[in-house]
């Protein structure tokens, strides 16, 4: 919940990786929090109906924005936001109960770094 940070300081910097449907909708509730210490958000693409929209609230409010993608989505979701987030990643996991299998064969790591031309060797 976004009132758990209402008023919680601390030295460190704060980073949220919100796994939320809606995000569109979601976004100000934890924009608003009235922390000064959460400085990073990260959110799935597949969670909002404008992932743009999401990207520029967090940008407004001065935060660093990371977007997740789950391992099978198709990539023509990402080309629209890739050059407006921070930092992207790629979950090898379907969001859901923790303990959960790594996709191997999902094959997304190798095609990151060729999409970012990363050496990974």
């Amino acid at each position: 919940n976004a009132s758990d940070l209402a008023g919680f300081e601390t030295s460190l910097k704060i980073e949220a990786h919100l796994m939320l449907f809606d995000m569109d909708r979601r976004i100000e509730e934890w924009l608003s929090s009235g922390s000064p210490s959460l400085k990073r958000i990260i959110f799935n693409i597949e969670a909002a109906h404008d992932p743009a929209f999401v990207i520029n609230k967090c940008k407004d409010a001065s935060l660093d924005v990371g977007a997740s993608i789950v391992f099978n989505t198709p990539w023509e979701r990402v080309g629209p936001i890739i050059n407006m987030v921070d930092f992207f990643q790629v979950l090898s996991v379907k969001p859901g109960p923790s303990g959960q299998q790594f996709q191997k064969e999902s094959g997304r790591i190798s095609l990151t770094s060729k999409l970012f031309r990363v050496d990974c060797s």
